[in-house]
């Protein structure tokens, strides 16, 4: 009887988990917004937000006439950030500061796309609210998605 209790207590917290959540659609995203955060979109900018310095924000957009290092150059001067880096996924990125808050901003460039993601750069990590919602981006259209599940959500080693 016990053990039949520990069980179901189990399975009304995993279920629990997922119940706090709420579904929104937006331009080109639908995430699953835990109900510790927050969700909006605002000049074409989709931001998650969870406590005050947990944050990610998504934006897609075509790929400008100025592409690779120069258009990096570019959103490090927009940003006030530092000097753009490639990392090892051939994508650049900067830090840079918002609202006193330490950012991350990383801009990747594929098939005619840029996304543009920026996320806080707490040393202690993300709180799980956050990660959660951030693993349950989708794209609205399946070419966004695509683009989202290979090119944001893929595990490194799987990055082209």
């Amino acid at each position: 009887m016990k053990r039949k209790l520990f069980v179901s207590a189990i399975l009304l917290l995993s279920l629990a988990d997922f119940a706090f959540a709420e579904e929104k659609k937006f331009k080109d995203f639908t995430v699953d917004v835990p109900e510790s955060c927050t969700a909006e979109e605002k000049d074409n900018t989709l931001t998650v937000r969870c406590h005050e310095t947990g944050f990610f924000t998504l934006s897609l957009r075509p790929a400008g006439p100025v592409k690779g290092r120069e258009a990096a150059d570019e959103f490090a001067r927009q940003y006030k950030g530092n000097t753009p880096m490639l990392n090892d996924f051939g994508n650049y990125f900067f830090d840079t500061e918002q609202n006193g808050v330490s950012v991350k901003v990383e801009l990747i460039e594929r098939d005619g796309q840029l996304l543009v993601y920026t996320s806080d750069n707490n040393p202690d990590g993300w709180p799980e609210a956050l990660s959660k919602a951030f693993d349950s981006i989708t794209g609205n259209t399946p070419a966004v998605d695509e683009f989202i599940q290979k090119n944001l959500l893929s595990p490194p080693d799987e990055q082209p």
